[in-house]
């Protein structure tokens, strides 16, 4: 639902106070990668527009990096959200599957 903000048009509540910024940040970062191939927002789009949310977001996560094949990241989408080397929080454990078998 925050992907395209629709918890507010169904009417559902927030669950908490990071509901509106997580929900802005996800929607400017879809944007952007569709408008630039790219999933970091321009940070003078962000500034003209008075996008603070997902300004303060993204000085306080970092950009997203590049794919590489040969260092592996993990992207999580929460609030806050964080990239790490793939693999650290036991991901293809949990899914009984190695990190080989996402590199293929």
């Amino acid at each position: 639902m925050e992907v395209f903000g629709t918890w507010r048009r169904l009417g559902l509540p927030e669950k908490d106070q990071n509901d509106t910024p997580f929900t802005q940040s996800i929607i400017d970062r879809w944007t952007s990668f569709v408008r630039t191939h790219n999933p970091n927002p321009d940070p003078e789009y962000l500034r003209i527009r008075g996008y603070t949310n997902t300004t303060a977001e993204i000085e306080a996560s970092g950009v997203w990096g590049p794919v590489d094949a040969a260092d592996p990241m993990m992207r999580y989408l929460q609030w806050p959200s964080r990239q790490q080397p793939l693999g650290r929080d036991g991901e293809c454990t949990a899914l009984g599957l190695s990190v080989d078998y996402y590199l293929q």
